[in-house]
Formats: C-alpha cells, sequence, structure tokens
C-alpha cells in the first residue's frame, strides 16, 4: 500500500503561458513501501462530475526509486480555473 502526503495543487495564470487558462501543477510526496517507482496520470474515463479531475497514482516496477518519492503533474489549461476539486486515488 502506498503512502501519500503534502500533496498540493495550483494554476499558474502569469502572463506568457503557454496557453489562456495557464498551467496546472501537481505536486506531492510518495512512498510506495518498495523500491518501484510511482508517477501520476490523468484517469480515463475523469468521471460525471467536470469540475473534478482525478488522477491516478500510477507505480511500475521498472525503475528502483528511493522513498519517500517526490512526484510532479504538470498540464496546459485552454480556460481559468476549470476544477473545484482535484483528486488523487
Amino acid at each position: 500500500m502506498e503512502v501519500t502526503s503534502k500533496f498540493k495543487a495550483w494554476i499558474n495564470v502569469m502572463p506568457g503561458q503557454p496557453t489562456p487558462g495557464g498551467t496546472l501543477h501537481v505536486k506531492g510526496e510518495v512512498d510506495t513501501q518498495s523500491a518501484d517507482f510511482a508517477f501520476l496520470e490523468r484517469r480515463n474515463p475523469q468521471g460525471i462530475n467536470e469540475r473534478i479531475l482525478f488522477y491516478l497514482q500510477v507505480k511500475t516496477g521498472t525503475v528502483p526509486a528511493n522513498n519517500p518519492q517526490e512526484i510532479n503533474y504538470s498540464e496546459n489549461l485552454d480556460i481559468r480555473n476549470p476544477y473545484d476539486l482535484i483528486e488523487i486515488l
């Protein structure tokens, strides 16, 4: 079982962003309690409520890693503030 902590999400809307909605950043710590490497990816399908963004915490045994691991995800947004909530599953 993975242990997650210190997750933060924010949207950078400073001028000069590559898209009009800014850039979404998600960052946190994961302890896979093994040598597995962890990362985040967008869940597909997302769900019924479009204002909630879901991510899956994915781990793979292909690359050894030290724990806890810092994981990051970034995504360009077409519109500002498209989400009310971000959930890590």
